[in-house]
């Protein structure tokens, strides 16, 4: 079970991540983590041992941009 986007953001809230910290995940997952970062402008930096895992991270995360990029656009 994957943990939701939102707990992440909560975590990087309340215990006041700044932009541009340096965070490691080395349970990459579903990459929940990774979006709550890349919003919040923290340098990320993801592994997963499983490639399952980390290309199905990999989709998620490209398409969850290009959706914000198209969001720019409009």
């Amino acid at each position: 079970m994957h943990k939701p986007v939102n707990l992440y953001r909560w975590i990087y809230r309340e215990f006041d991540i700044q932009p541009g910290t340096k965070v490691l995940d080395t349970h990459l997952g579903s990459g929940t983590h990774r979006i709550a970062a890349y919003e919040r402008d923290i340098d990320f930096v993801g592994c997963e041992i499983v490639k399952k895992y980390f290309d199905d991270q990999e989709d998620v995360f490209q398409e969850y941009t290009s959706q914000l990029r198209m969001e720019e656009t409009i």
